[in-house]
């Protein structure tokens, strides 16, 4: 299964002002051995923090762009679109996440296991994953993965019509609230919905 650069940083008001400002940078990354697709978007809750997705076939794929003598410039390339530090984690999904980016909008969950936890309490969740799948408005599968770079932090991706929609759903099946109960003491978890782009 691919691994995804999963990578999130406030916009400078240059993005802001103009989208396209990472096109440069990810021309470069699309010509890179075992580049597959890459997104972008802004975080809907607060439309300044922007999210940036590159699927990988493998991590060794991105590492080695990462130590390569060009990856300097192609930093120097994304540096206007900042408007503060990037965070950046890779993430070996479970599911094909092409579903969930290309969907109108995209449900990003992420889940920080509390001290003396372990992850089995909160990968053991077939039921909500089955209701996400089931859900109207939603686009499955339902994708998640352990952070490489963070053992012990988990990303999920699921696609929606739109935030509505998964607030209805959330409000309509019973297994969202009993999943969330479940996990609550395991973990410590923020809700976020970003408008994904294709650009590659």
């Amino acid at each position: 299964m691919p691994v995804v650069e999963f990578a999130s940083f406030v916009a400078s008001e240059a993005l802001l002002a103009n989208h396209d400002l990472l096109e440069g940078a990810v021309d470069d990354i699309s010509k890179v051995d075992g580049f597959i697709s890459a997104y972008a978007g802004l975080k809907v809750e607060d439309k300044k923090t922007a999210y940036l997705a590159v699927v990988w076939e493998t991590y060794e794929s991105h590492k080695t762009l990462m130590d390569s003598p060009e990856y300097p410039a192609l930093i120097e390339k994304l540096k206007p679109a900042l408007g503060g530090p990037l965070a950046m984690d890779h993430i070996p999904f479970n599911e094909d996440v092409t579903n969930a980016l290309n969907a109108p909008v995209t449900q990003v969950i992420t889940s920080k296991l509390k001290d003396g936890q372990a992850k089995d309490g909160l990968l053991d969740a077939g039921t909500f994953t089955k209701a996400l799948n089931e859900a109207v408005g939603a686009h499955p599968p339902v994708a998640f993965g352990e952070s490489k770079e963070n053992p012990g932090t988990f990303i999920v991706l699921i696609g929606w019509d739109s935030v509505e929609a998964h607030v209805a759903a959330r409000g309509q099946d019973p297994r969202f609230k009993e999943y969330a109960e479940k996990a609550a003491p395991l973990a410590d978890a923020t809700v976020v919905h970003v408008n994904f782009v294709k650009h590659r």
